[in-house]
This record gives C-alpha cells, structure tokens and sequence, in this order.
C-alpha cells in the first residue's frame, strides 16, 4: 500500500485505557493529577500513545449519547476544588467508593450531584468574575454548533427521567419550533449548567493534551462511525437520520451536502480532543451507508491528512490510504490460527492490536479456551504457538502482548488490562486498574519488551 498516513514515528506502540479506569479517590478515574501521573507511567514503560475509547457522555462501557460532547464524569474534583467550583467541605461529603472497580449507578448519581453543584457555583462566581465570564463566554461561543444542541437534549433528557428521545412527549421528540422555545426558557438554568460542564471538560482535558505533548505522547481515541438511535446526534439531525430507525444510524444516502457537513463537524472535533482516531465500524448492521472514497479524500484535504486508522474488517469502506487496525485477537482465535490476523502476519503500514475496547481480555480469551469442551484443536495450536501448556496463566498472556510488540506494524497497541494479565471482571467499562497492580517489575518489562521489539 502507498502513501499510507500513520502516526509518523517509527516503529512505536501504546496502551489502550478509559480514563475512567485510572485509580482515584471519587468513585471512577479523572483527567486530573491521575491522567497526568499515567502519561508519565506510560513514558516510564517506553509508550508512545495513550489509545482511549470514546470520551463522551452516557453510560459506563456504551457508546456515548453524544460523539461530540466530553463526558462530565471524567471532570476531576481535585481541580474543581483548586478552580473554587467545589470547597474542600463539599469533598469531605462525598461517601467511600470501591477503588477496584466503578460502582456505576451510585457514582453517576453522587458525581452528578457534584458537578452540578459545582456547574451553579462557577456560574456565580463569573456574575462577580468578568475574566472567567468571558472565558465561559468564548468557549459557547466557538463550540456552538454542536453545544447549543447538546446543552439542551441534556436539559431535556434530564426533565424527562433520562428515557429515550422517542419516549418523549411528540413536540419534543419531532422538535416543534414552538414546543422547543418553551423548552429553552423553562429549562434555562439546566441548558447553562449542561454547557458549564462541557467547559469544565474542555479546560481539564486540554490541560492533559498539553502534558501529553509535553511528553511526546500521541494521543489517539476511538470515534464510532455510526450513532446510536437515542443519541443526541440522531434527534438533533434528523433530516440526516431516519426517526423510525432503531440501533446504529448513519446519515441516509439522499444527505449528500448535510452528511458531508456533518462528518466534518464530527472529525474535526474528534481531532481537537486527540491527535489521531480509530474509526470505529459499528458492531450490527447500521441504517445508512459506510462514506465513500470520495467523501475521504475531501475531508482529508480538509483536515489536514486526516490522521486517522479504520477497522481492517472494513474490506472497500476503507480507502487504500488509511491505515487499517488489525484485530491480532482474531487470530488467537483459529483452531490453526493465523488466517493474515496473527502478529507476524500484520503488515508494516498498519496498527497490530491485541484487544480493542469491546473484547475481552486475553486471559478470559485464553481460559474459554481452555474450559470449551470443544476447543481441543484450538488448544493444542495455542499451546504450540505460544510455547505455553498452561494457557490459564500470566505467561501466557505476557507471550500474546510480546508477540505484538514484535509484530511489523508500524505501531503495537496493548490493553492495558492485558499488560496486567487481568481477566474480566464485572460489567463493561466498570473495571479499574490500580497503581500498586502496575507495579515496577511490570513497568521494566514492558519497556524491556518493547525496547527489544525495536519500538523504544
């Protein structure tokens, strides 16, 4: 392949981690000190790029309600609490959380409580703050064409119990001019807290974006192709979406010029929160078609390169200059393994990845194939492959991640939770790993590891 864009360094890797998943004290992990002390482990271990999933709001482990949006829950207390926004009293009310793990609903529930105390506390600081007013006041300003929107579907799915938009009351679900007026003057104190909280967001991430630039860190995050039905997106634009589709939406085909104004709008606000994206191929058939090669080109020459990476299942959708992510998981997954998904067989002008954040770790991967009582083939090869007769074990998976690392890709990406050799445990996007698990004999291996690949 010619001319494939990627990331520019040679031969580097990364660690794939939801910032949701850093230790902390409040409940979940923040983009505050946390996220600056991981950039600096992750320079520590040799890493290059730190790979997130989708930064957007909703729920812990699904695609966000919004592909625009920062997730307010990620906001750091400690640095609202240096802002002013939160007092060290309201700190000291917060209730002991679980440190292993996200207990999702009553940390979404406190946190929210937080944040919203702190969004209407900011608010009254800027009446006696012209400098931080006007701060605020830029920030809605060049955001507008997707704040606005989100602000008040926020406001709105709030008012209405959190259900889906096409739960809602006709007028607001159909966005009738006159339904949508009221809606914006009854809900105005709401709608400004939801854009304060979009500005908390963006000033703390920023801050990390800047640590990781500092370091020579690449920050690279997922962006899914496709929306969900009950997105922000999908109510905001329906002359781009059908209103009676259900699932993974993309825009309809007869959309050409909105569609195209709307990928735009989308990349180009990928790329403010990352240096790179992974374009994420929906999980089920979508309602819509995949952009064109055309449609490609157009917004490369737009968007300076378009630094992105496309799914290698893609086949056509992808255009021959994008590089492709190979799933190497896949390849595990063959009773004779391989079939061009295996390591070695990654080719140079691409990413090899172990896990993305949809799949399950490799030491779950490897003891359900141990437990099948119908994977004997598949056990045997693995064995063989992997120089392993226990494959329910840490060497194991340790012998999966340096076969990456060693892969032809230009670039390796590990899951972290696969450098710790963890297994799943509980739901999707709950889990958390711990500082004390990332020790500082698994730090001198991995950058051992990655060193001898020839990626350091």
């Amino acid at each position: 392949v010619k001319d494939v864009v990627m990331l520019g360094v040679p031969r580097s890797s990364g660690i794939l981690l939801s910032p949701a998943a850093l230790p902390g004290r409040f409940g979940m992990g923040e983009i505050g000190r946390e996220a600056w002390h991981w950039l600096e482990a992750l320079v520590e271990m040799g890493q290059t790029v730190w790979w997130t999933p989708p930064l957007g709001p909703g729920a812990f482990g699904a695609e966000p309600l919004c592909g625009l949006a920062g997730n307010p829950l990620l906001v750091s207390f400690d640095a609202l609490r240096n802002d002013g926004a939160l007092l060290p009293g309201d700190l000291a009310l917060l209730p002991a959380f679980p440190s292993g793990r996200i207990d999702a609903g009553p940390t979404a529930e406190v946190r929210g409580a937080f944040l919203q105390l702190a969004a209407r506390r900011f608010l009254s600081q800027c009446e006696a703050s012209p400098l931080m007013a006007r701060a605020f006041e830029l920030f809605c300003d060049r955001e507008s064409e997707w704040l606005e929107d989100w602000a008040l579907f926020a406001a709105l799915r709030q008012e209405q119990g959190g259900r889906d938009w096409q739960d809602w009351p006709s007028g607001l679900a159909r966005r009738e001019a006159a339904v949508m007026a009221d809606a914006m003057v009854r809900l105005a104190a709401e709608i400004e807290e939801a854009k304060v909280l979009q500005f908390f967001f963006h000033r703390q991430w920023q801050k990390v974006r800047l640590r990781a630039r500092e370091l020579g860190v690449v920050l690279l995050g997922d962006l899914p192709l496709a929306v969900r039905a009950e997105s922000c997106e999908a109510w905001a634009r329906q002359e781009l979406f059908s209103p009676e589709a259900r699932g993974w939406l993309l825009p309809e085909a007869g959309a050409t010029e909105d569609a195209e104004m709307w990928w735009r709008m989308r990349l180009s606000r990928q790329l403010d929160l990352t240096d790179w994206a992974r374009l994420e191929l929906p999980p089920e058939e979508t309602a819509g078609p995949l952009p064109t090669g055309e449609l490609w080109q157009r917004l490369r020459q737009d968007l300076s390169a378009l630094p992105v990476l496309m799914d290698g299942t893609a086949g056509a959708a992808r255009p021959e200059w994008m590089a492709a992510l190979r799933l190497t998981l896949h390849g595990f997954a063959q009773e004779e393994g391989g079939h061009g998904m295996l390591p070695e067989e990654v080719e140079a002008e691409a990413a090899a990845c172990l896990g993305t954040a949809r799949t399950s770790s490799v030491r779950s991967f490897l003891s359900a194939a141990t437990d099948s009582p119908a994977g004997e083939a598949q056990r045997a090869w693995l064995g063989a492959y992997l120089g392993r007769e226990d494959l329910d074990s840490s060497e194991a998976v340790q012998a999966c991640v340096e076969r990456v690392l060693r892969s032809p890709a230009e670039l390796a990406l590990l899951p972290l939770r696969d450098v710790l050799a963890q297994a799943d445990d509980g739901p999707v996007g709950c889990w958390r790993f711990s500082w004390s698990a990332l020790n500082e004999e698994t730090r001198q291996w991995l950058r051992r590891e990655t060193e001898q690949a020839g990626r350091l």
